[in-house]
């Protein structure tokens, strides 16, 4: 149980009482309660909306995306911003990159990326409140997608840094347990919620392709901040995805 507070205390900002330091056997089994974690913010999302139902779609949009940022403490925001300086301004060297996704300071380009993936996210979300099941299954699902496909990343990629709380998780990573929460939540959004489900899994799994790619060309592996960044941007493909679908159908 205590792995399940790490990684509600870690991804959240749901106040957990911890009477000391994670072991780091606990760090890598917490990533095991990550989907269920993504439940749990998509459960309080899908609360936001039905409470907020009768307000104008706007309004709708900005108290889920406030709400989604509050709970999360723009965590994964903050790992994108630092991912989109370090591969603007490492110049192809995976040194240089590293130096500046230390840097607790945003750049341009940060900045930039964490205007589009908010913009991103409130098209999405507009579109969705418009049709209420669809929304509140994509707002369910996609908190789930956005976790479940960090806990992959660690499975299939290397660290790339010599400290860090990610790399007490990537060496403490409980590997067969991890790859069968992983494929079975897949699988069950994907052949359990056709359609929108079967599309948002497709979409993040891309996303995943792609990040990680570029990670491993850039930095031979991942860090908590490239982590950040699938996160956000698995998140902002499956919503538009689903808004797509959503509008399509």
């Amino acid at each position: 149980m205590r792995p399940g507070l790490v990684a509600l205390q870690f991804l959240t900002r749901i106040p957990i009482a911890m009477d000391r330091a994670p072991t780091g056997a606990e760090l890598g089994g917490s990533i095991l309660w990550y989907p269920l974690v993504g439940l749990l913010l998509g459960a309080v999302l899908l609360g936001i909306q039905i409470l907020t139902a009768e307000m104008p779609a706007q309004i709708q949009a900005i108290l889920l995306l406030v709400g989604w940022v509050g709970l999360t403490g723009g965590l994964h925001l903050d790992g994108l911003a630092d991912t989109a300086d370090g591969w603007a301004g490492g110049r192809g060297s995976r040194e240089r990159t590293l130096e500046i996704m230390r840097d607790p300071r945003s750049g341009a380009m940060g900045v930039t990326a964490l205007s589009l993936i908010v913009l991103a996210k409130y098209s999405a979300l507009m579109i969705l409140v418009g049709s209420e099941p669809a929304a509140r299954l994509a707002l369910l699902i996609v908190p789930v997608l956005g976790r479940t496909i960090l806990l992959v990343l660690f499975l299939t990629t290397p660290y790339a840094r010599s400290a860090g709380t990610s790399l007490a998780i990537s060496t403490h990573l409980p590997r067969g347990p991890a790859a069968a929460v992983g494929i079975g939540t897949l699988t069950w959004i994907a052949m359990g919620m056709r359609g929108v489900g079967t599309w948002c899994v497709a979409a993040v799994l891309v996303v995943l392709l792609m990040v990680r790619a570029s990670a491993m060309r850039r930095i031979q592996g991942m860090t908590g901040d490239v982590a950040g960044a699938l996160v956000e941007v698995s998140e902002a493909s499956a919503l538009m995805t689903a808004a797509v679908v959503s509008a399509s159908g």
